[in-house]
Order: structure tokens, then C-alpha cells, then sequence
């Protein structure tokens, strides 16, 4: 039977787990009732140093020991012969066609397959149940799929094997497994769900798998959408669902959800995840690198009793959204650590963790732009803020300029101090009574990076009633003036200043993609601005692809953005004064008159003095100026 040899290996979970056992054990026993189970799969890593591999593919061989005895490793992954350059190809499970990398012609096609000798291309039109690629010396190979379809098994064996689909949102390959051996496996512009198919899986998995004892295998995924499904409802030898490399793993503009016990993404080396966004939720799931892991310009979110994100080799946050919230008896907690180097928080990252943070033999470093946060520990149900340090680091936590901490008031928190050399599982042996965690611990930067200068403008007189509000949007970079000693500040604001605005109050986040429409220019001043506001739902086009970028915000189109932007950025709007209906309140369109109201009462804009609300008069770029001044006092004390 030509099927590719797996041998069983015993992983048992992911980052979280560490967390929990290091954060367990660490703690006296009247803080924590019960200890984890001694054969806890990150034990080893709390003592050895670093993080264990998952177990690898769960595949069929894995659970027909006649199979896989017949198999000697030695011998390759095909009984007989062993391969030279080969492709596996069956309908149904257990039959199939062994074609050779140089088939042409008739040879080189089959119900749902064709292959192309020259680009080492296998282009998948119907539902297979495998295709492998096999190879007695470094080869490459690419699968092409266009149409929905169905693969149980997708693999390589000493083959670098690309999986490349139509898109992110184009057609789905759905497969129980894709994965290679001794190779590099690369997914691109690929829709692939994982799924139980074949009605008894071990594990369900996207992976590059070491045999050889030689974990150089690289895993890259890239514009690619990955959904893992967890255990089908027959599983019997259900191991986790997994994302993983026994080298490194590259994850970039993509998104990956997984849900099931101990869903987990994983390396053997480094791991970067960039501009992608990834959500996993399961008990004892997570997020782990075994030499270092990068997060940039990213959406991550871990959720499950004892979920966590972890590395042993140095943990990087970067202008990224990263949660890890769930919890359990029996010390298995959520937390993010680092078990053997520095962990570094940056940008405008927001960071929440619900039980703790750890840099286990290294530093801690929050060095947050204006905005960031960092929020250990949860104000509204149990939680511990928990700060675990090498006591011979003198940096211990390093807080970056205008960091501060505003939780707990007083801006103590509670480190627990460990010296080198002592295992996790000794650490006990060095703290001494009781120790008070606070329940929760929250890093800031709010002080807004001031431009200095003021005040250029010959049109902004001191007196004048919107001379404060300019002041702070020109001094906090949210928007300038129309030269260099010019504000103009009874200029109407077009749509395309608007957003311009906006984006430079958010930052100047990078859009995921250029905007479509058809009047606004790819190198347009405004161009990622619009990109970007169009992305995250706050303004839409006229009609007919267009945008109208020129065109005057009406002051009811204006609080209409304005309180969708609100709901963005997750800001509560106060109500401070009753809303009482405006002279003309009937001319306010429909669609505006939700938000008017609660604009109105956040006291965020007021009506004309002759009691009308002028919904389609022009709004200027002093009343712009005002409004903004007054929401951004209201979003920074949230």
C-alpha cells in the first residue's frame, strides 16, 4: 500500500499550558487549590527550557500498526519500491495511481487531476482522497486548485510543496491534513478548511514535519485564509488541531481560526505573524515558538480554559491587538510568556491578558506609543496580575517614555522574583508566606506626541472660540493647516479631508489593500485614508464606484461618521444634557438621526444659535477641529 510513513508522536497541547504549569507551580498552595497533573505536557519545557514539538501528523499509519510496520524508515516513505520522484494519486482511500515527476500525456491525467511535468504543477479539479508527493532527494512541487474542492490527504515527502488556490476568499480546498516531510510547505492566495474527514482522524492539521532529526523545515503562509474545524463527531484518536513547523513558521496577511481542544499554532524555531489576523479558541490552545516570536501589525486572540501564547526564545509585540482570556481549577491559567529571553511590548499595541505575563529568565519592556495599552489581569470577574522575573536582570520592567502605570492607583505591582538556574519546578523553595496579587494592572501611554510650534496660523487669533481646539489637534498631529501660517479655519471639509483626518487620529494604520474606487488615485494624498475608512466601515462610496473625494461633509454625514468611528474605536459616548429637537429636525435625514442624538448628548457638537441643526450645511474645519478635540477628551479617559 503506497501511503507515506507517520510515526505517532505524543504532544499533548501548546503555549497555554505552559503558562498554567509554570504559573501553577510557582505559586504557594493557598493561592491556587491544586497543582496540574505531574505528566502535564509543559513540564518538560518548564524544566528543559524550552518548548516541545507537537507530536506531528496523526494520519492513518498512525493508527494501523500493520501499516506502518511494514514500513521501515529506512526505507522511505513508499514499502515498495522506495521512491525516486513520485506522485501518489487515489480517489478512494487505499487505491490509486503512482505517476513519475516526468509523466506526459495520457499518463499525466486522471478523474479530477492533470499534471504538468515542466512547472511541476498537479492542477486539482474534483474530489480526491490523497495526492503525495514523494522524492529520494530535495524536490519541489506546487498543487493548484480553482474550484471547490475536496482532498483528505495533501502531503510531500522530501518535496517543497506549494498549495495555491484563487484567494483568500476564492475557492476552498477542504482536507483533513496538508503537510510535508522533510521539506518546506508554502500555502499562498489559498481558502483551505480543515476537517475531519475521514471519520477517524488523530489530529487535523496544516503542518511541515521534521523525520530525518533534522527540524529545518520552513512553513509559510501568506495571504491565505485557514479555518480548522477540531474533532468530527467519530474521532476516536482526536490529538488537537494544528498549524505548526518543526523549523519556522512565517504567517503573513492572513487569517486563521481554529477552534477545538488544544487548537494550536506552533514552531520549532522562530515564528513571525504580521498583518494577519488569527483567532483561536479551545481549551489548552494557543500560540508558541520555540526561538522567538514576533507578532507585527496584527489581530490575535486566544480563548479556552488554559490558553495562552508563549516562547522560549524572546517575545515581540508590535503595533498589534493580542488577548488571551480563559480559565480553570487546578492552576491552569490564562497567560503570556516568555520562558528564555526578553519580552518586548511596542507601538500601539493593546495587550490583554486575563491572568499574567511572564518573562521567566528575562525583562520586561512596555514602550507603548500614544494609545497602546497593556492590561494584565481583568477588573470584572477573577483574575491575577502576575509579573514573574529573573531577580539577576537589573532591568526587571523597563516602561518607555510616557508609559505609565494607572491600574492599580497607587502603580505597584506584585513581581514574583526567581533566580537562575531554578526550575519551575523548584521555584517554590524561594518565595517566602503569602503573596497579594493584584487583581489587576494596566500599562498606558495617553499623552499624545505634541508637535511643537505653536501657533503658525495668522488666522487662529487667541480669542477666537475654536483657538483651543485647533491648538490641540495641530499639536497632537491630527491635522495641519492649509500652509505653514494658514489654518483656514471657515473652509468647508471635503470627504477626502475627513478621513485624511480620521487616519491620522488612528495613526496612519496601513490599509489591508488599495481603495477600488474609481476617482480617487492610487497616489492621491488621501488615497490610504479613504482605503482605510472604507475598510473598517465608516464611510462608503456615492454610487457607481466612486467616492467623491472633493465633496463637502455635510454636518449630518459628518456625526454619522463620527459615531461609527466611535463604534470602532469601542468608545462609550457619555450622555451629559437631554436631546430636545432641533427647529428643523424634520430636514435631518433618516439614516443621521441616531447619531445626532448621540453626538448631541455627549456634548460633542451643539446647533446654530438660531435653534436649527443645519443637517446639510457644510461642516467648517473649525467645527471639525472642535469636535474631534472634544471626542479624543472623552475616547482618552476610557
Amino acid at each position: 500500500m503506497h501511503k507515506i510513513f507517520s510515526e505517532k508522536r505524543a504532544f499533548r497541547g501548546i503555549a497555554a499550558l505552559l503558562a498554567a504549569v509554570m504559573l501553577a507551580v510557582m505559586l504557594p498552595a493557598s493561592v491556587f487549590a491544586a497543582e496540574p497533573a505531574a505528566d502535564s505536557f509543559w513540564q518538560t519545557l518548564a524544566e528543559a527550557g524550552q518548548t516541545q514539538k507537537p507530536a506531528g501528523s496523526g494520519n492513518r499509519e498512525a493508527r494501523n500498526p500493520d501499516i506502518a510496520a511494514a514500513i521501515p524508515p529506512e526505507a522511505g516513505p513508499l514499502s515498495d519500491p522506495a521512491p525516486v520522484k513520485t506522485i501518489w494519486i487515489s480517489e478512494t482511500y487505499g487505491s490509486g495511481v503512482e505517476i513519475p515527476f516526468d509523466a506526459t500525456g495520457a499518463a499525466a491525467q486522471g478523474a479530477g487531476w492533470s499534471w504538468n511535468a515542466a512547472s511541476k504543477t498537479l492542477t486539482v479539479t474534483g474530489n480526491l482522497y490523497d495526492v503525495y508527493f514523494y522524492s529520494d532527494t530535495p524536490e519541489s512541487a506546487t498543487l493548484k486548485y480553482s474550484a471547490n474542492v475536496t482532498v483528505v490527504g495533501v502531503g510531500g515527502y522530501y518535496v517543497d510543496l506549494t498549495v495555491e488556490g484563487t484567494g483568500k476568499s476564492g475557492a476552498t480546498l477542504t482536507a483533513a491534513y496538508v503537510e510535508t516531510y522533510d521539506a518546506d510547505l508554502t500555502v499562498q492566495n489559498a481558502k483551505i478548511d480543515i476537517k475531519s474527514l475521514d471519520g477517524d482522524s488523530c489530529s487535523e492539521e496544516v503542518a511541515a514535519i521534521d523525520r530525518d532529526g533534522e527540524p529545518n523545515q520552513n512553513l509559510t503562509i501568506k495571504s491565505s485564509t485557514i479555518t480548522l474545524y477540531g474533532p468530527g463527531a467519530t474521532d476516536t484518536f482526536y490529538f488537537g488541531d494544528y498549524v505548526y513547523s518543526d523549523g519556522s513558521a512565517a504567517i503573513t496577511d492572513s487569517l486563521i481560526t481554529a477552534t477545538g481542544i488544544e487548537a494550536s499554532i506552533y514552531s520549532d524555531t522562530a515564528m513571525e505573524i504580521k498583518n494577519s489576523v488569527i483567532n483561536i479558541a479551545g481549551d489548552d490552545s494557543g500560540i508558541s515558538a520555540g526561538e522567538g516570536l514576533n507578532i507585527k501589525d496584527s489581530a490575535v486572540n486566544v480563548e479556552g480554559e488554559g490558553a495562552g501564547i508563549g516562547s522560549a526564545g524572546g517575545l515581540n509585540i508590535a503595533d498589534s491587538a493580542v488577548s488571551a482570556k480563559g480559565s480553570r481549577g487546578g492552576g491552569i491559567y490564562s497567560i503570556i510568556i516568555n520562558f528564555d529571553g526578553d519580552i518586548l511590548i511596542e507601538g500601539k499595541s493593546d495587550v490583554r491578558v486575563q491572568h499574567g505575563l511572564a518573562a521567566y529568565y528575562g525583562s520586561l519592556t512596555v514602550n507603548l506609543s500614544y494609545g497602546g495599552r497593556v492590561e494584565v489581569g481583568d477588573e470584572t470577574g477573577p483574575g491575577s496580575a502576575l509579573f514573574c522575573l529573573n531577580t539577576t536582570n537589573a532591568k526587571k520592567i523597563t516602561l518607555g517614555k510616557d508609559v505609565e502605570i494607572t491600574e492599580p492607583a497607587d502603580g505597584k505591582i506584585d513581581v514574583i522574583e526567581i533566580g537562575v538556574g531554578q526550575y519551575v519546578t523548584s521555584v517554590m523553595t524561594v518565595i517566602s508566606g503569602s503573596v497579594n496579587l493584584a487583581p489587576h494592572v494596566v500599562f498606558e501611554n495617553k499623552t499624545y506626541p505634541a508637535r511643537p510650534g505653536w501657533n503658525p496660523f495668522a488666522d487662529v487669533a487667541a480669542d477666537a472660540w475654536y483657538y483651543n481646539s485647533i491648538k490641540f489637534i495641530y499639536e497632537h498631529r491630527i491635522f495641519s493647516g492649509i500652509s505653514a501660517t494658514s489654518f483656514d479655519p471657515g473652509a468647508k471639509m471635503s470627504r477626502a479631508m475627513l478621513v485624511t483626518v480620521l487616519w491620522n487620529y488612528e495613526g496612519t494604520p496601513e490599509p489591508a489593500k488599495k481603495t477600488s474606487f474609481t476617482d480617487v488615485s492610487a497616489d492621491a494624498w488621501y488615497a490610504k485614508a479613504v482605503a482605510w475608512a472604507g475598510e473598517i466601515g465608516i464611510v462608503s462610496g456615492i454610487g457607481d464606484n466612486k467616492y467623491a473625494p472633493d465633496r463637502e461633509v455635510s454636518r449630518q454625514d459628518f456625526v454619522l461618521i463620527l459615531s461609527k468611528y466611535a463604534a470602532y474605536r469601542g468608545v462609550s459616548l457619555p450622555v451629559l444634557r437631554p436631546y430636545a429637537a432641533f427647529a428643523d429636525q424634520a430636514g435631518i435625514a433618516a439614516y443621521a438621526k441616531a447619531a445626532v442624538e448621540t453626538i448631541y448628548r455627549a456634548k460633542i457638537i451643539s446647533g446654530r444659535p438660531d435653534g436649527t441643526f443645519d443637517p446639510t450645511g457644510g461642516a467648517s474645519r473649525a467645527e471639525v477641529a472642535s469636535m474631534l478635540h472634544q471626542f479624543a477628551l472623552i475616547a482618552d479617559a476610557q
